[in-house]
């Protein structure tokens, strides 16, 4: 059958099955579909500090250097002891009013007004701040001691662990009881439209019941190349910080999804142990397919062969239970969870955000250390110790592991995802060409058809 007969049978199925599948696509429960009610409290930004203290930080970019910046220490009273360290992804290249230490730099208890100038250098694993001719963004470095340190800026904007300094706008989105920015210097051009993303994320977190939800998250959207991985989220006391910063090269209708994987990031309130510490990186890699394919930005199809590549990565002898943050906890560890929730979740609920509930709720509002008998022991109590698979042997050895495919998506349903992707209240004539595209692009006979109605760029980035 040639491609001009299928794409007329597409043509007369979109017709069949739009009236019919519309009412069952508004009554499906796929994920957890409450905006979060119990928000976790962070850190404010340090922008909304109106308070000067003993000592003020002033932040300021340096015009000659697009790739450093400076922070000016005024300090107005004695007595007063302060210490800075340098955070991954900065170095010191001039200091006055301070000593060095092995474990930083001590303020020497005299300079009234001294200072410290850094450079953006060292790759976070393949990721790397960027400046550019009228903004820079980075990290806040570590402050300690017994002095009350406000940090200022007269041009940007200070988070409690990242910066953009130089002009910017800011998006923002509620949900709940969750506020969600996007910070970015003025007149960027994103890859994906900022109010698709902001989309994206209201309804990720509106699927996610993970106990883990900060009131207030943001995002630094950073328009140049960060090397190797295009999005990074610092660690916090609490866990996984509140703020993460993006690459405008970040794909948000991939797989990959990494203005999705550092949000999701966000939710992530535990402290895994020795054997578990791949979770950090296996869950948001499998969420981030997951909600992908459930907001209809991915096509079944995209999420399977993803789930496949995956499970045939090769890392010699490496088991899952030797890494944190490199690529086989990545990818074999979503292939485990996406394995987990396969077998064992029911009526499409999903047991891998039940997991990460669980965890981020087993200490109050401090972060819990789970170790991974913890794990083992939550896992084989919520299954009722049913099923075939074994996570140990999945963590502990380099055994092949069948990935949970995702083969119960019919894809009409996947065609409304795409509709509602598109368009909150889709007409008939746009709802009935997508189907026709959509039914085309599943199928694989013209991998074009389904044309991006928010106007994104396709991106060349190659996964992690």
């Amino acid at each position: 059958m040639n491609t001009q007969r299928i794409a007329v049978l597409a043509f007369i199925l979109a017709l069949l099955t739009l009236p019919a599948v519309v009412p069952e696509a508004q009554s499906q429960q796929l994920l957890n579909q409450e905006p979060p009610n119990n928000c976790i409290s962070a850190s404010p930004p340090h922008s909304e500090q109106t308070t000067e203290q003993p000592v003020n930080a002033v932040f300021t970019r340096n015009s000659s250097n697009s790739s450093t910046f400076t922070i000016q220490y005024n300090t107005t009273k004695a007595g007063y002891g302060f210490r800075v360290e340098p955070v991954d992804g900065t170095k010191v290249i001039s200091s006055s009013g301070f000593e060095h230490t092995p474990i930083g730099l001590r303020w020497d208890r005299e300079t009234n007004q001294s200072h410290i100038r850094f450079q953006l250098s060292e790759s976070i694993k393949g990721f790397q701040f960027k400046g550019g001719d009228e903004w820079i963004i980075g990290p806040i470095p570590e402050h300690s001691g017994n002095a009350d340190i406000s940090f200022q800026t007269q041009e940007g904007y200070l988070g409690s662990k990242l910066f953009l300094l130089g002009e910017y706008t800011e998006y923002s989105r509620h949900t709940g009881c969750q506020e969600i920015s996007l910070i970015a210097p003025s007149e960027t051009n994103f890859g994906a439209n900022p109010d698709r993303i902001l989309d994206t994320y209201t309804q990720a977190a509106e699927m996610m019941d993970t106990g883990g939800a900060y009131q207030h998250v943001r995002g630094f959207v950073t328009p140049k190349s960060t090397g190797k991985r295009s999005g990074f989220a610092p660690s916090s006391s609490n866990g996984i910080a509140n703020e993460f910063v993006v690459s405008t090269e970040a794909d948000l209708r991939s797989v990959k999804n990494t203005w999705l994987h550092e949000y999701i990031h966000t939710h992530q309130h535990f402290q895994p142990r020795a054997g578990l510490q791949w979770i950090y990186e296996g869950s948001a890699t499998y969420l981030t397919a997951r909600i992908s394919l459930e907001q209809g930005l991915i096509s079944p199809t995209e999420y399977d062969r993803a789930l496949q590549r995956y499970a045939n990565y090769e890392a010699g002898n490496t088991t899952l239970n030797e890494v944190t943050r490199e690529n086989l906890a990545y990818r074999r560890g979503s292939v485990v969870l996406s394995r987990i929730d396969a077998l064992h979740s029911s009526n499409r609920s999903s047991t891998v955000i039940q997991l990460i509930h669980w965890m981020n709720t087993q200490n109050g509002d401090r972060p819990a250390r789970i170790t991974y008998e913890n794990f083992e022991q939550h896992y084989q109590t919520t299954t009722n110790h049913s099923g075939t698979f074994s996570p140990h042997n999945a963590t502990f050895t380099a055994t092949d592991i069948q990935p949970g495919y995702e083969t119960a998506h019919t894809f009409p349903l996947w065609q409304l995802r795409r509709l509602a992707a598109a368009s909150n209240s889709p007409t008939w004539m746009p709802a009935l060409l997508m189907m026709i595209a959509t039914t085309l692009a599943f199928r694989e006979l013209y991998p074009w058809a389904v044309e991006d109605l928010y106007n994104d760029t396709e991106s060349t980035e190659e996964p992690d």
